[in-house]
């Protein structure tokens, strides 16, 4: 999982090319993204952006239509008029699945992001 200011693509990911990205704040985007393995049918990816007060900036949930032993998501948000606030972002990522009409969280990753 991490960050970068644009659309996030799988290879670029897994080739490191978002492992020195550093925001902004005048940069365009603010995007997280993470990759998870061993998803079933009915799993449901979340994923969140949480600015340096807390607060939520993004949420996104997306359902699994089918078995998959990988999925790369991302989530973000164009940058506001007046510039990103300075200061550390959270991105967290989770996979839930629903059992018996129980949900339970199988997997949470996080990082975090300074902006200057």
């Amino acid at each position: 999982a991490g960050f970068a200011d644009v659309a996030a693509l799988i290879r670029t990911a897994r080739e490191g090319g978002y492992d020195d990205v550093v925001l902004e704040t005048e940069s365009p985007n603010l995007v997280f993204w993470a990759e998870f393995f061993g998803l079933e049918q009915g799993d449901r990816l979340k994923l969140s952006i949480h600015g340096p007060d807390g607060s939520e900036l993004v949420s996104h949930v997306e359902a699994v239509e089918r078995d998959r032993a990988l999925q790369f998501q991302f989530a973000g948000r164009k940058r506001p008029d007046n510039g990103w606030p300075s200061g550390v972002y959270r991105g967290e990522a989770q996979l839930v699945r629903i059992v018996d009409d129980v949900e339970y969280v199988v997997d949470t990753i996080s990082e975090t992001i300074e902006i200057y």
